[in-house]
């Protein structure tokens, strides 16, 4: 019988001494993934490759182009397809790869990330399931049918440290925040202060975590918070009754963060570059 298997990969670039195989992978309508090797790894050369190729997509800008999504060792490229051809797409790529033959000097602003906001909720986890099942059942990034420990474990934490790091914050405002057994967050008194873990749009995986300093708990009437019925949500200010400075908050959190992660946090973003030599 003929074998009628849609095949994702696209095309490929060979590997050569200064850059891993490149792989193009169709990635969902208006998606293209580009990925450094076929074995999973985290290198900062890696890294460096792909932020230099990426902006020289984002200065490119081919008419149809939308969005880039850099990761450790992938790219994730959100284009019109209805305008912007794959094909076309893809050899664009191609020769700005092989305009970059020297890895050994390259030169970038260094940045300080922000994460957004994420949950871990049936809904995301229905998407990663899907996912699995359909598009790419060996997904590396998957681990027990989820992938926030993955995630997680490439950025060299766990989600458990993640935990650690808010309810050190939270201890420093006199609050008394634990851990809730079979359930991802942070809790006080049985309501949710906290939310650790990813969301996914569109296939794009956004991770961190949520601290609720001042937030208008009232939005949460008209969801179910993190997919859990029932749960009840509250704030640092709703429990504490006063305003809270959502600086002051940040300052605690950057340096539990730095203690529980034994990191030297060198203060805000200044104009400096990061170089590789």
């Amino acid at each position: 019988m003929e074998d009628t298997r849609y095949n994702v990969i696209l095309d490929t670039l060979p590997e050569t001494a200064t850059r891993l195989e490149v792989l193009f992978r169709q990635a969902g309508d208006g998606f293209l993934q580009i990925e450094y090797g076929r074995v999973q790894r985290a290198s900062l050369l890696d890294s460096f490759r792909i932020q230099t190729v990426d902006a020289r997509i984002r200065e490119a800008a081919p008419k149809g182009f939308i969005e880039t999504l850099p990761g450790i060792r992938t790219n994730l490229i959100h284009f019109d397809p209805e305008i912007l051809d794959v094909q076309v797409l893809i050899e664009q790529i191609k020769g700005f790869e092989e305009e970059l033959t020297d890895v050994d000097h390259i030169v970038m602003p260094s940045r300080l990330i922000h994460l957004p906001i994420a949950f871990e909720d049936s809904e995301t986890k229905k998407s990663v399931a899907k996912y699995v099942k359909e598009v790419r059942p060996d997904a590396p990034n998957v681990i027990d049918g989820y992938n926030l420990e993955y995630i997680a474990m490439c950025n060299g934490m766990t989600a458990a440290e993640v935990k650690e790091t808010l309810l050190t914050t939270l201890a420093a405002f006199d609050l008394r925040a634990r851990r809730q057994p079979g359930c991802t967050g942070v809790w006080v008194d049985g309501a949710k202060i906290a939310s650790i873990g990813i969301g996914v749009r569109h296939w794009v995986s956004w991770h961190g975590f949520a601290l609720n300093v001042a937030t208008d708990l009232r939005a949460f009437d008209t969801i179910v918070p993190c997919g859990l019925a029932g749960v009840t949500m509250t704030s640092m200010e709703a429990l504490l009754g006063a305003p809270v400075s959502l600086a002051a908050v940040e300052a605690v959190l950057i340096d539990a963060f730095a203690r529980c992660f034994s990191s030297d946090y060198q203060g805000d973003y200044a104009d400096r570059t990061l170089t590789q030599a």
